[in-house]
């Protein structure tokens, strides 16, 4: 399956503060390890299950995406996902043969049975001059995603320094083999670049400048929202060393979608202009960050511009319900 999505950033230098939400924060290193495998590859089977079961030993600590080139058999399954993705990671690292482990860009790279737990608690050991969070929302009901990176670079960062998101199926299961070296279950697999797989600039950054991201996407799955996670690194695009990554998993937009005796939102979706009948009961609007952007008490019907808050997912609560708004 290939899906597309289209993404919006919104780019905030040198905030103030952080968002108020809970996130998923690094303030030490987190590994990035980058596999290259492909289910033609009889090594790739024989290395892979000791290799993820090295992962899932340091799973707290290590960020990891798999990509899977159209080499040696071009029918790998996985592949499509994200061609553009698998085959430039590839040609960046000029990989030649699976598989092929990669460990923060320039610090490790071999075969995945040459990656030990000491050479991971090595390089762990090396401070990072970034610190970096994110979190990552989905509704599978509106087909929407919102994914939010920020952080700070702890001293000045020199060259051609670019930031990478990326979305990760966790696992996917095959019941009969999908290609010839009888591999069934795959971990950690590329599923899209929220990013341009070539990544987004961050150029030249002084020692405490900060940085937040904001990404809002038309989102299709064909799998539980709990099957993904997303990653996010930052990268000398001229030196490949990585300086810092992070991941999270899905955080779902849940509301309640009971059905309204006489209230009525419409239109819905909308390109703006939102009508709510609400007969006397208190309403108030939330964004997908859970932040209050309006508020009315008391009137029966209400008209208002949606397009001042911007495109994405809204939550709007009318006495003790809620329900979803859809801004083109």
């Amino acid at each position: 399956m290939t899906v597309k999505m289209k993404i919006t950033a919104t780019v905030l230098l040198l905030l103030t503060l952080f968002f108020s939400l809970k996130i998923s924060a690094q303030t030490q290193r987190m590994m990035l390890v980058e596999e290259f495998t492909n289910v033609g590859c009889v090594p790739c089977a024989m290395q892979n299950p000791a290799f993820d079961a090295l992962l899932a030993a340091n799973a707290d600590r290590v960020a990891v995406v798999k990509y899977h080139p159209n080499w040696p058999s071009a029918t790998d399954p996985m592949y499509p996902l994200d061609s553009v993705g698998n085959e430039v990671r590839t040609d960046y690292y000029n990989v030649s043969s699976v598989p092929a482990a990669i460990v923060d860009g320039n610090r490790y790279f071999s075969v995945p049975s040459g990656l030990s737990q000491s050479i991971i608690d090595q390089l762990l050991a090396i401070p990072s001059p970034f610190e970096m969070k994110m979190r990552f929302k989905a509704d599978s009901v509106y087909n929407r995603l919102v994914v939010s990176v920020e952080g700070q670079s702890l001293s000045a960062s020199m060259g051609d320094v670019r930031l990478f998101v990326a979305l990760i199926e966790k696992e996917i299961h095959y019941e009969t083999a999908p290609g010839s070296n009888d591999e069934v279950d795959f971990y950690h697999v590329l599923h899209l670049f929220v990013t341009e797989p070539t990544g987004f600039a961050l150029g030249e950054m002084e020692s405490g400048q900060q940085f937040a991201f904001d990404f809002d996407s038309d989102l299709a799955l064909n799998q539980p929202l709990d099957n993904f996670s997303a990653l996010a690194w930052i990268q000398n695009y001229n030196t490949k060393e990585v300086y810092q990554a992070c991941k999270c998993d899905v955080l779902p937009t849940l509301v309640d979608e009971t059905i309204w005796a006489d209230f009525e939102v419409y239109p819905n979706p909308t390109d703006g202009l939102v009508n709510i009948i609400s007969n006397g009961q208190n309403v108030s609007l939330f964004n997908v960050w859970g932040q209050c952007v309006f508020e009315s008490t008391g009137e029966n019907s209400l008209q208002f511009d949606m397009k001042r808050y911007g495109s994405g997912v809204y939550v709007v609560k009318i006495g003790p319900q809620t329900r979803k708004i859809i801004v083109k």
